[in-house]
C-alpha cells in the first residue's frame, strides 16, 4: 500500500465563495474522493483557496494534476507535502470552510493574513494554523 501523505496547496480563486462552481467542488469531491483514498478540507474565500489533502501519494500526484488544470482557480503553490502516520480529516471527502462565513473556527480567524504572506512567500503561519486547525478536527 501507498504511503499515506498529505499536501497543502494555496491558489487565487476565480469563484465566488457561494457560487455553483463551489457547489460543483463539492459534489464532485463527494462523489470522487471516497473510492480514491482522499480526504481533507478546502478553505475558501473571495480571493483564495487553501487545501489540504490526505490520502496515497500517487493518488495525491494524481489529483494535483488534474486541479492544476482547473480554471476555477490560478497560481498554485505547492507549500507542503509530507508522509502521514494517521489522516486529520478520516471523516470528510473534503470538507468546504467558509471563510467569509461568520463564525469562522478560531484556528482560522487570522487566515486571510497568512495566506498573503504565504503568497508572498513565507508559508509558515499558514501551515501552524491549518496544523491547529487540523489537528482541532482530527477524529471529528
Amino acid at each position: 500500500m501507498a504511503q499515506l501523505s498529505e499536501c497543502i496547496y494555496l491558489s487565487r480563486s476565480l469563484i465566488a465563495p457561494h457560487s455553483v462552481d463551489l457547489l460543483d467542488i463539492g459534489r464532485a469531491a463527494l462523489r470522487n474522493n471516497p473510492q480514491h483514498g482522499i480526504s481533507g478540507c478546502l478553505y475558501v474565500d473571495s480571493t483564495f483557496f487553501a487545501q489540504l489533502l490526505e490520502g496515497p501519494l500517487p493518488t495525491l500526484h494524481r489529483l494535483l494534476a488534474i486541479l492544476r488544470r482547473d480554471r476555477r482557480h490560478v497560481g498554485m503553490l505547492i507549500l507542503r507535502e509530507r508522509p502521514l502516520t494517521q489522516r486529520r480529516f478520516e471523516h470528510w471527502s473534503m470538507k468546504i470552510i467558509d471563510g467569509t462565513a461568520a463564525g469562522v473556527s478560531p484556528h482560522l480567524s487570522a487566515l486571510p493574513d497568512a495566506l498573503r504572506e504565504a503568497e508572498a512567500g513565507d508559508a509558515t503561519r499558514l501551515l501552524r494554523q491549518l496544523d491547529a486547525f487540523a489537528t482541532a478536527c482530527a477524529g471529528n
